[in-house]
Protein backbone atom coordinates (compact mmCIF):
# COMPACT_ATOMS: atom_id res chain seq x y z
CA UNK A 1 0.00 0.00 0.00
CA UNK A 2 1.30 3.33 -0.58
CA UNK A 3 1.05 6.69 1.54
CA UNK A 4 -1.28 9.02 -1.57
CA UNK A 5 -3.63 5.71 -1.44
CA UNK A 6 -4.57 6.02 2.06
CA UNK A 7 -7.50 7.57 3.41
CA UNK A 8 -8.32 6.17 7.06
CA UNK A 9 -6.20 6.33 9.60
CA UNK A 10 -6.86 4.51 13.03
CA UNK A 11 -5.23 5.01 16.17
CA UNK A 12 -4.86 2.83 19.29
CA UNK A 13 -4.19 2.55 22.54
CA UNK A 14 -5.12 -0.38 24.70
CA UNK A 15 -4.08 -1.04 28.42
CA UNK A 16 -5.41 -4.19 29.37
CA UNK A 17 -9.36 -4.07 29.00
CA UNK A 18 -8.75 -0.53 28.78
CA UNK A 19 -9.13 1.82 25.78
CA UNK A 20 -6.79 4.10 26.68
CA UNK A 21 -7.39 6.25 23.54
CA UNK A 22 -8.99 5.22 20.15
CA UNK A 23 -9.15 7.60 16.97
CA UNK A 24 -10.60 7.00 13.57
CA UNK A 25 -9.29 10.14 11.21
CA UNK A 26 -10.94 10.18 7.77
CA UNK A 27 -9.13 12.25 4.54
CA UNK A 28 -12.34 14.03 4.25
CA UNK A 29 -12.20 15.19 7.39
CA UNK A 30 -14.70 12.90 9.31
CA UNK A 31 -13.18 12.03 13.26
CA UNK A 32 -13.77 10.16 15.52
CA UNK A 33 -11.99 9.79 19.02
CA UNK A 34 -12.41 8.66 22.54
CA UNK A 35 -10.62 8.95 25.27
CA UNK A 36 -7.51 11.27 26.76
CA UNK A 37 -4.55 8.79 27.08
CA UNK A 38 -4.69 8.31 30.51
CA UNK A 39 -6.11 5.78 33.06
CA UNK A 40 -8.72 5.50 34.59
CA UNK A 41 -9.98 6.11 31.08
CA UNK A 42 -12.94 8.66 29.97
CA UNK A 43 -15.90 6.91 28.54
CA UNK A 44 -16.81 9.56 26.20
CA UNK A 45 -16.83 9.78 22.53
CA UNK A 46 -17.62 11.48 19.87
CA UNK A 47 -17.65 11.95 16.09
CA UNK A 48 -18.03 14.80 13.49
CA UNK A 49 -19.20 13.82 10.07
CA UNK A 50 -16.72 15.58 7.36
CA UNK A 51 -15.61 18.17 9.27
CA UNK A 52 -12.21 19.98 9.57
CA UNK A 53 -9.63 18.49 7.16
CA UNK A 54 -6.50 20.04 9.13
CA UNK A 55 -6.28 17.31 11.37
CA UNK A 56 -5.95 14.85 8.66
CA UNK A 57 -3.41 16.89 6.78
CA UNK A 58 -1.07 17.50 10.12
CA UNK A 59 -1.36 13.65 10.57
CA UNK A 60 -0.47 12.40 7.25
CA UNK A 61 2.29 14.96 7.10
CA UNK A 62 3.95 13.14 10.03
CA UNK A 63 3.79 9.60 8.48
CA UNK A 64 6.64 8.27 6.41
CA UNK A 65 5.83 6.39 3.45
CA UNK A 66 8.03 3.15 4.70
CA UNK A 67 5.63 2.66 7.54
CA UNK A 68 2.86 2.62 4.99
CA UNK A 69 4.73 -0.12 2.65
CA UNK A 70 6.01 -2.37 5.63
CA UNK A 71 3.35 -3.66 7.86
CA UNK A 72 4.52 -4.80 11.13
CA UNK A 73 2.68 -7.13 14.07
CA UNK A 74 4.98 -8.10 17.12
CA UNK A 75 3.50 -10.02 19.64
CA UNK A 76 5.85 -10.90 23.33
CA UNK A 77 5.73 -14.31 24.00
CA UNK A 78 4.32 -14.35 27.64
CA UNK A 79 2.11 -11.01 28.65
CA UNK A 80 0.10 -10.94 32.01
CA UNK A 81 -0.99 -7.40 31.50
CA UNK A 82 -1.21 -6.52 27.59
CA UNK A 83 -0.65 -3.45 26.12
CA UNK A 84 -1.67 -2.45 22.66
CA UNK A 85 -0.54 -0.17 19.77
CA UNK A 86 -1.46 0.16 17.12
CA UNK A 87 -2.08 2.31 13.75
CA UNK A 88 -4.07 1.01 10.51
CA UNK A 89 -4.08 2.06 7.62
CA UNK A 90 -7.02 2.14 5.12
CA UNK A 91 -7.35 2.99 1.23
CA UNK A 92 -9.18 2.17 -2.09
CA UNK A 93 -13.03 1.57 -1.46
CA UNK A 94 -14.77 -1.24 -3.44
CA UNK A 95 -17.97 0.26 -2.83
CA UNK A 96 -17.57 3.74 -3.93
CA UNK A 97 -18.09 5.19 -0.14
CA UNK A 98 -14.90 6.49 1.49
CA UNK A 99 -16.31 6.74 5.60
CA UNK A 100 -18.14 4.62 7.99
CA UNK A 101 -19.72 2.62 5.13
CA UNK A 102 -16.80 2.10 2.96
CA UNK A 103 -15.54 -1.43 1.83
CA UNK A 104 -11.34 -0.83 1.84
CA UNK A 105 -9.15 -3.16 -0.55
CA UNK A 106 -6.12 -2.16 0.50
CA UNK A 107 -4.82 -2.06 4.53
CA UNK A 108 -1.55 -1.95 6.19
CA UNK A 109 0.09 -1.06 9.47
CA UNK A 110 1.67 -1.85 12.90
CA UNK A 111 0.59 -3.51 15.78
CA UNK A 112 2.71 -4.66 19.34
CA UNK A 113 1.14 -6.34 21.42
CA UNK A 114 2.59 -6.52 24.40
CA UNK A 115 3.34 -6.97 28.28
CA UNK A 116 3.13 -3.60 30.14
CA UNK A 117 6.93 -4.77 31.82
CA UNK A 118 8.09 -5.34 28.54
CA UNK A 119 11.79 -5.02 27.82
CA UNK A 120 10.87 -4.99 23.96
CA UNK A 121 12.47 -1.90 21.85
CA UNK A 122 11.78 -1.18 18.44
CA UNK A 123 12.03 2.40 16.51
CA UNK A 124 8.57 1.91 15.29
CA UNK A 125 7.21 1.77 19.20
CA UNK A 126 8.67 5.25 19.84
CA UNK A 127 7.11 6.06 16.47
CA UNK A 128 4.11 5.10 17.59
CA UNK A 129 3.73 6.73 20.93
CA UNK A 130 4.47 9.95 19.27
CA UNK A 131 1.75 9.92 16.75
CA UNK A 132 -0.54 8.82 19.42
CA UNK A 133 0.18 11.83 21.15
CA UNK A 134 0.06 14.20 18.25
CA UNK A 135 -2.94 12.95 16.80
CA UNK A 136 -4.56 13.34 20.64
CA UNK A 137 -2.55 16.59 20.84
CA UNK A 138 -3.82 18.12 17.41
CA UNK A 139 -7.71 17.10 18.09
CA UNK A 140 -7.67 18.29 22.16
CA UNK A 141 -9.82 21.74 21.29
CA UNK A 142 -12.46 18.94 19.85
CA UNK A 143 -12.10 16.98 22.47
CA UNK A 144 -12.67 19.75 24.79
CA UNK A 145 -15.97 20.44 22.94
CA UNK A 146 -17.28 16.97 22.96
CA UNK A 147 -16.94 16.75 26.29
CA UNK A 148 -18.78 20.29 27.05
CA UNK A 149 -21.61 18.89 25.01
CA UNK A 150 -21.49 15.87 26.99
CA UNK A 151 -21.40 17.27 30.18
CA UNK A 152 -23.90 20.19 30.32
CA UNK A 153 -25.72 19.73 26.71
CA UNK A 154 -24.15 22.31 25.12
CA UNK A 155 -23.78 22.65 20.58
CA UNK A 156 -20.34 23.73 19.67
CA UNK A 157 -21.38 26.95 17.31
CA UNK A 158 -18.41 25.75 15.02
CA UNK A 159 -19.23 21.80 14.76
CA UNK A 160 -22.18 20.39 12.56
CA UNK A 161 -22.78 16.61 12.02
CA UNK A 162 -21.12 15.95 15.52
CA UNK A 163 -22.53 13.15 17.79
CA UNK A 164 -21.53 12.06 21.35
CA UNK A 165 -21.57 8.98 23.01
CA UNK A 166 -21.43 8.76 26.82
CA UNK A 167 -22.94 6.10 29.25
CA UNK A 168 -26.51 6.89 31.08
CA UNK A 169 -25.12 8.68 34.25
CA UNK A 170 -26.10 10.81 37.16
CA UNK A 171 -24.80 14.12 37.25
CA UNK A 172 -22.37 13.34 40.35
CA UNK A 173 -21.14 10.60 37.37
CA UNK A 174 -20.68 13.52 34.89
CA UNK A 175 -19.23 15.65 36.82
CA UNK A 176 -16.54 13.20 38.14
CA UNK A 177 -15.82 12.25 34.38
CA UNK A 178 -15.01 16.03 33.92
CA UNK A 179 -12.56 16.06 36.20
CA UNK A 180 -10.92 13.08 35.31
CA UNK A 181 -10.66 14.48 31.69
CA UNK A 182 -9.29 17.83 33.30
CA UNK A 183 -6.80 15.94 35.60
CA UNK A 184 -5.15 14.09 32.12
CA UNK A 185 -5.19 17.22 30.44
CA UNK A 186 -2.86 19.09 33.22
CA UNK A 187 -0.95 15.51 33.58
CA UNK A 188 0.40 16.36 30.41
CA UNK A 189 1.40 20.06 31.28
CA UNK A 190 5.17 19.05 30.45
CA UNK A 191 4.37 18.21 26.43
CA UNK A 192 2.74 21.89 26.29
CA UNK A 193 -1.02 21.02 26.93
CA UNK A 194 -2.77 23.66 28.60
CA UNK A 195 -6.12 22.93 29.55
CA UNK A 196 -6.63 26.90 29.90
CA UNK A 197 -5.46 27.50 26.27
CA UNK A 198 -7.65 24.36 25.29
CA UNK A 199 -10.97 25.72 26.62
CA UNK A 200 -10.71 29.14 26.71
CA UNK A 201 -12.98 31.28 24.57
CA UNK A 202 -15.05 28.16 23.27
CA UNK A 203 -18.35 29.61 21.83
CA UNK A 204 -21.35 26.87 22.78
CA UNK A 205 -25.17 27.23 22.06
CA UNK A 206 -28.02 25.63 24.73
CA UNK A 207 -30.89 24.16 23.84
CA UNK A 208 -33.16 27.22 23.43
CA UNK A 209 -30.39 29.38 20.83
CA UNK A 210 -28.93 31.17 24.06
CA UNK A 211 -24.79 31.72 23.29
CA UNK A 212 -22.12 30.95 25.83
CA UNK A 213 -18.66 31.62 25.94
CA UNK A 214 -16.06 29.21 28.02
CA UNK A 215 -13.89 30.66 30.68
CA UNK A 216 -11.21 28.69 32.12
CA UNK A 217 -9.70 29.26 35.19
CA UNK A 218 -6.58 27.34 36.45
CA UNK A 219 -5.98 28.63 40.31
CA UNK A 220 -2.77 26.78 41.68
CA UNK A 221 -4.08 23.54 40.48
CA UNK A 222 -7.82 24.01 40.84
CA UNK A 223 -9.83 24.73 37.25
CA UNK A 224 -12.87 25.97 36.96
CA UNK A 225 -15.24 25.93 33.78
CA UNK A 226 -17.32 28.48 33.98
CA UNK A 227 -19.74 29.73 31.16
CA UNK A 228 -21.28 33.17 30.30
CA UNK A 229 -23.61 34.42 28.10
CA UNK A 230 -23.20 36.92 25.57
CA UNK A 231 -24.58 40.30 26.64
CA UNK A 232 -24.75 44.03 25.05
CA UNK A 233 -22.37 46.52 26.29
CA UNK A 234 -24.75 48.66 27.18
CA UNK A 235 -27.51 46.52 28.68
CA UNK A 236 -24.04 45.43 30.94
CA UNK A 237 -23.14 48.84 31.90
CA UNK A 238 -26.96 49.28 32.95
CA UNK A 239 -27.03 45.63 34.96
CA UNK A 240 -23.86 46.60 36.53
CA UNK A 241 -25.23 49.77 37.88
CA UNK A 242 -28.59 48.09 38.54
CA UNK A 243 -26.37 45.49 40.64
CA UNK A 244 -23.97 48.45 42.78
CA UNK A 245 -26.90 49.87 43.13
CA UNK A 246 -28.53 46.81 44.97
CA UNK A 247 -25.36 46.29 46.69
CA UNK A 248 -24.55 49.97 48.49
CA UNK A 249 -28.76 49.51 49.92
CA UNK A 250 -27.84 46.04 51.39
CA UNK A 251 -24.74 47.77 52.55
CA UNK A 252 -22.01 45.97 50.64
CA UNK A 253 -20.53 47.99 48.12
CA UNK A 254 -18.02 44.90 46.41
CA UNK A 255 -19.75 42.66 43.96
CA UNK A 256 -18.32 38.96 44.69
CA UNK A 257 -19.78 37.10 41.83
CA UNK A 258 -20.52 37.28 38.13
CA UNK A 259 -23.72 37.08 37.48
CA UNK A 260 -22.94 35.39 34.32
CA UNK A 261 -21.80 32.42 36.05
CA UNK A 262 -23.64 28.91 34.73
CA UNK A 263 -21.50 25.68 35.71
CA UNK A 264 -18.64 25.18 37.40
CA UNK A 265 -16.13 22.49 37.87
CA UNK A 266 -12.83 21.61 40.20
CA UNK A 267 -9.82 19.45 39.55
CA UNK A 268 -6.98 18.52 42.00
CA UNK A 269 -4.03 16.67 41.00
CA UNK A 270 -4.30 13.14 41.35
CA UNK A 271 -1.73 10.54 40.38
CA UNK A 272 -2.40 8.15 37.11
CA UNK A 273 -0.14 7.03 34.45
CA UNK A 274 -0.09 8.27 30.97
CA UNK A 275 0.27 5.42 27.48
CA UNK A 276 4.09 6.62 27.17
CA UNK A 277 4.81 5.99 30.60
CA UNK A 278 3.99 1.87 30.02
CA UNK A 279 6.63 0.66 28.52
CA UNK A 280 9.44 3.16 29.02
Amino acid sequence: MKKHEVELIIIGVIMGKEQILYMKIYKDGTLIRSGCGGMPTVPISGMTVEGSKEYWEQLIAFIDEKIVETPIVYQDENITQPLEYFIAFFGESSNGETGERAKWTKTSGVRFLLDSNTNFRHPLLGFIDSFAIKAAEITNEWYFDIMMSAIYNLQPVHLNGTFVSMPKSEEKEKQEFLSLYVHQIMENGPRGWDIVKIGNGRKYKTTDGTELTASVVNNAGKVSINFFEKVDLGTADQRLMELVSLLEKEGNTTPTESSGLTETTTSEGKHSKNWWEFWK
